[in-house]
């Protein structure tokens, strides 16, 4: 919970810094007081061994790397307090800390993806000319074979299920627990094939789908806040726009494959959406 920073603890982690003539119990000068920390990324860091103190007014979780805790490391999310005081905890993030919009707190976690397993699943699927996917791998009039995006594998709990348009059996994901089930809603097939169910309001805005985001990354659109708001989907390319796997892009809660012009408006404008980071 982002909050300000005290002057007073900026001021007492900078005495701390120049007054301390020790690392543990042993006198030490110069480099004598330098340690090394082994980061997420394994990488050997060189920083100094001081005492974290927190600098923001309001209790909450901080990344060692967002700004609100001297002496903090990279990667190492803490539990503070309040200004000037000692984190109460801290854990070292398997994959990165990322730190998150004022009001929130920060966390450990990572850029949201398709398993590999599902991008996989995504790729060799059947579309039809609308742009729908084949639940069980049939596209009618068009030869494959494809694979059935029943093949899918989704968290417990999740329902993998079709309704038929015509002749060609459309594939519908959604989560039992979503008020507008069993329609079928973008967030919930982006939880689905991710693997990653925590609620949208942690998600974290991150760098811009058209400039940065890979194959089966999830990108989504946000509000000024930074809040997660509008429409959610897999980054599947860029070829004359970019292309997304999603669910209910036409309000009918079906899985489709489909392309974003740099022209569209709305949440059909690519500029729009941004990767996202969750826990």
């Amino acid at each position: 919970m982002k909050n300000s920073i005290s002057s007073l603890a900026v001021g007492a982690g900078l005495l701390a810094l120049f007054v301390n003539t020790g690392c543990g119990t042993a006198p030490c000068e110069g480099d004598e007081c330098t340690a090394y920390a082994d980061e997420v990324s394994d990488a050997a860091v060189s920083q100094p061994l001081s005492t974290p103190v927190c600098l923001a007014s309001a209790a909450g979780k901080y990344c060692g790397n967002g700004g609100y805790v001297q002496n903090g490391l990279n990667g190492v999310l803490y539990a503070c307090q309040g200004a000037n005081k000692a984190p109460t905890a801290q854990t070292a993030c398997s994959a990165e800390c990322v730190v998150a919009p004022a009001g929130k707190n920060d966390f450990c976690g990572s850029t949201m993806k398709a398993t590999a397993g599902n991008l996989y699943t995504l790729r060799i699927a059947g579309w039809n000319s609308a742009g729908y996917g084949a639940y069980d791998g049939v596209v009618p009039g068009v030869y494959g074979p494809f694979g059935p995006l029943s093949a899918l594998a989704v968290p417990s709990g999740y329902v993998k299920t079709s309704s038929l348009l015509g002749t060609f059996k459309a594939a519908r994901i959604y989560d039992p627990g979503n008020p507008y089930s069993p329609h079928g809603q973008c967030v919930d097939f982006a939880k689905a094939v991710s693997g990653r169910t925590s609620a949208t309001s942690t998600w974290v805005k991150s760098a811009p789908a058209l400039s940065a985001a890979t194959e089966g990354v999830v990108v989504a659109t946000f509000d000024s806040s930074g809040n997660y708001s509008g429409h959610v989907g897999v980054y599947a390319g860029y070829s004359n726009g970019m292309i997304l796997y999603d669910a209910n892009w036409s309000l009918d809660g079906l899985v489709k494959k489909h392309t974003l012009v740099t022209t569209g408006t709305g949440l059909a404008d690519p500029t729009r959406y941004f990767i996202v980071k969750a826990p």
